[in-house]
């Protein structure tokens, strides 16, 4: 008898034998940590992480694509208290040799999986600092950047549609993609989304800000999505 689809939000570690049909939303793999971590989205919208470690990252990596849809089953469930999380769901998943994983065209499940926060709730201080957050916001100032250091850097302030603004740190990378944007297009409205982004605790006389977290982040600029479109309209 076929197991039946679990969701999302029924999953605990008083078993392994769940079966899940999912969207992977989210994935970051980095080859020299040996470290594969995703975030899977249900047809009910409900997400939790996911990673593969090791052998197992390199048995999944080439199976695992970001926007497919997958039946999951047999992974082990564990709390999901690291430092930081891309989801607040109390448990995460960790692939093993056991794992299986069909692709199978799940339309039920939407491409829809941003959840932006408002920079008045980040700056309130009531959002848990542990939980990676999605902002959008338009490029208001450039405080601060660092073009020509050995680790580029880019502060500046966002600004959201209700008119609130929050500093924003890049590193590397991610500072290199905004500083190259600014130098080309220095007059363009430049609308921002950064996903899995930190929430930094204010210290001192410095409030909240926030940056990029160092590997699951993604920063789209003035990209031609939906999301993009409707902040700009």
């Amino acid at each position: 008898m076929a197991r039946k689809i679990n969701t999302i939000e029924e999953i605990n570690d008083s078993k392994e034998t769940w079966k899940i049909a999912v969207r992977v939303i989210s994935l970051c793999r980095v080859d020299s940590l040996k470290f594969m971590e995703m975030v899977l989205m249900d047809a009910k919208g409900h997400k939790i992480q996911a990673v593969a470690r090791n052998a197992e990252m390199v048995v999944w990596k080439p199976t695992l694509k970001e926007g497919e849809t997958y039946v999951m089953q047999n992974f082990c469930v564990l709390r999901n208290d690291g430092e930081y999380k891309t989801c607040d769901h109390p448990f995460k998943l960790q692939l093993t040799g056991g794992t299986t994983l069909k692709v199978q065209n799940l339309s039920d499940i939407s491409t829809d999986h941003y959840q932006f926060r408002s920079f008045c709730d980040i700056l309130s201080g009531k959002l848990d600092t542990h939980v990676l957050v999605d902002v959008i916001g338009s490029l208001h100032d450039v405080l601060n950047a660092q073009a020509n250091a050995s680790l580029k850097k880019i502060s500046f302030l966002m600004k959201d549609l209700s008119g609130d603004m929050i500093t924003c740190t890049l590193w590397g990378d991610y500072a290199t993609k905004l500083l190259n944007f600014r130098e080309n297009h220095p007059s363009e409205l430049t609308v921002i989304i950064l996903t899995h982004a930190k929430i930094k605790e204010p210290e001192g006389m410095h409030p909240i800000t926030i940056q990029n977290s160092m590997y699951s982040s993604k920063l789209l600029i003035n990209e031609d999505i939906a999301e993009i479109q409707q902040f700009k309209d």
